[in-house]
């Protein structure tokens, strides 16, 4: 799978061009392929791919692994339960440009004992020993699960629309990182001196994690790689400690900002929280792959501002995929963060967040796709999430709380998603000894159309409320389609709810 000296010659020819780490087919459908320039050996937890190679319309992309290194202070819970992780695996991740419809052929490097790629294409696949020959209509993310002699391997594609938004590389307010190995550290602010706009070239890899704080008119776009196993994960640095909290110990972190853009990007092995909003309005992310193959609480995007989209994104990781509203470190940068709730944790008000058109892959049955909260301040208010699919089952649900704080939760609408599974919702509503103020409620919560592969008896998981005031109310189901058939009262399915719950009202058409 290595490259033959004649191709490597041939690959830096290819970089004097503008993003030399572009490679196109001249036939329909245009396509880009992205390779990086440098010797990704210089990055910890990064190299080509061991496992699988891939070709789109007749052009090899570059494909990734990404690994994290297990150390002393690794995190294994009570009796070695992460041991078996996916996480410790890592995976494969490759993404190029097409613009109608395509062949991709992904090829092993042992012959394939069994597959599964979700979420499904709607097409055929040939299937030859290390081969596997696939046609898509378009743009898609989907996962390759793929199963050798020595185990079970994941293959993360994502197939992406053309870029649009490439800026000037000579203007004095963007920093344009072209194709190979870049190198800025832990907590790197490129957002200084002038600088309005990051640009990752495809075929570059920026070994860095991010903090901004107090910015206006920021982006960060591009097709590159955040590689960030350079940075031992926040649990593992002092056991004891929990730095996930620490805007320190993320891929990404923007705290009190304003007008950000982030397009394009991918992060790989985040040492904690992938990619987190803090007190931020006017965010709009769209095609970022969050790869989060590393160790435990590496939630994938926190949502704690106002006027947040979030569009045509992948998310893998090992706890929640998507918060909406919960307690941050407020920028205390000691790692000295009590799971109590003190050291500068705040919460913020919550409104207007808009979650579609999004990949969901849970990790290890840990966590859950859209986590309201666990605890948050003043109120969440005004959140749609549609036309997501979550492709697998997890010890919370593709709806979950953990609810603690003090936040009023009203006119939260999730409809049109696939489920490849029947964990839907997972509601729990605590009192104020867990973590925040307490007093909190969830007032209005809509699920339409939702399809799940799952029996109408095999749709779980709860609703629990706290008490009288602190309680659960305005559920609505509309439409909940079951493999077997509509769900019409929500006895026919194995989902449970306690006395502070009102009643869940059932539509169907």
């Amino acid at each position: 799978m290595l490259k033959t000296p004649a191709k490597k010659i041939l690959y830096m020819i290819s970089v004097s061009l503008m993003l030399g780490s572009c490679f196109y087919n001249k036939k329909e459908p245009k396509t880009v392929v992205f390779r990086p320039v440098d010797n990704i050996d210089l990055v910890q937890g990064l190299e080509q791919s061991p496992y699988f190679s891939l070709n789109v319309n007749g052009l090899d992309a570059f494909v990734y692994h990404g690994f994290e290194t297990i150390d002393e202070f690794e995190w294994y819970g009570d009796a070695g339960v992460m041991t078996n992780s996916p996480s410790y695996k890592g995976v494969s991740y490759c993404n190029f440009t097409i613009s109608g419809k395509s062949e991709i052929k992904i090829t092993t490097s042992d012959n394939i004992l069994e597959w599964d790629i979700k979420p499904t294409l709607g097409s055929s696949i040939l299937f030859d020993k290390k081969t596997l020959t696939l046609e898509i209509d378009g743009p898609r993310k989907f996962v390759a699960h793929i199963k050798f002699e020595s185990g079970w391997e994941y293959f993360i594609v994502s197939a992406e629309e053309p870029e649009t938004n490439i800026p000037d590389k000579n203007d004095p307010t963007v920093l344009f990182l072209e194709p190979g190995v870049h190198q800025f550290g832990q907590a790197w602010d490129p957002f200084v001196e002038g600088i309005k706009t990051l640009y990752v070239a495809g075929g570059a890899v920026v070994e860095a994690t991010i903090k901004v704080k107090d910015k206006s008119n920021i982006k960060i776009l591009g097709r590159g790689l955040f590689a960030q196993a350079f940075v031992p994960h926040a649990e593992e640095f002092e056991v004891k400690r929990e730095q996930e909290w620490d805007a320190d110990w993320m891929g990404i972190h923007i705290g009190r900002s304003n007008n950000i853009e982030i397009d394009g990007v991918a992060l790989i092995n985040s040492p904690g929280y992938q990619l987190e909003f803090a007190i931020c309005e006017n965010v709009n992310v769209k095609n970022v792959k969050l790869l989060g193959f590393g160790e435990h609480n590496n939630d994938g995007l926190h949502t704690y501002g106002k006027n947040i989209t979030i569009d045509d994104c992948f998310i893998a990781c090992n706890d929640d995929r998507i918060c909406i509203t919960g307690l941050f470190d407020n920028d205390c940068g000691t790692g000295d963060i009590l799971w109590d709730g003190t050291n500068k944790l705040s919460g913020t008000p919550v409104e207007n967040i808009t979650i579609k058109n999004m990949v969901f892959f849970g990790l290890h049955n840990n966590g859950g796709d859209i986590m309201l909260t666990w605890n948050g301040e003043t109120y969440c208010r005004n959140v749609l999430v549609e036309n997501c699919i979550s492709l697998t089952p997890t010890n919370k649900a593709f709806v979950s709380a953990m609810h603690g704080g003090s936040a009023i939760f009203e006119n939260i609408v999730i409809r049109n998603n696939h489920l490849y599974h029947g964990n839907l919702v997972s509601i729990l509503v605590r009192d104020q000894g867990y973590q925040g103020a307490g007093g909190g409620a969830i007032r209005g919560l809509l699920l339409e159309n939702i399809t799940l592969e799952a029996k109408k008896s095999e749709i779980g998981k709860h609703y629990t409320g706290f008490d009288e005031k602190s309680n659960i109310e305005g559920v609505v189901f509309k439409n909940i389609i079951a493999s077997d058939g509509v769900v019409k009262s929500i006895d026919e399915t194995a989902i449970v709810k306690n006395e502070f719950v009102a009643p869940i009202e059932v539509l169907f058409d």
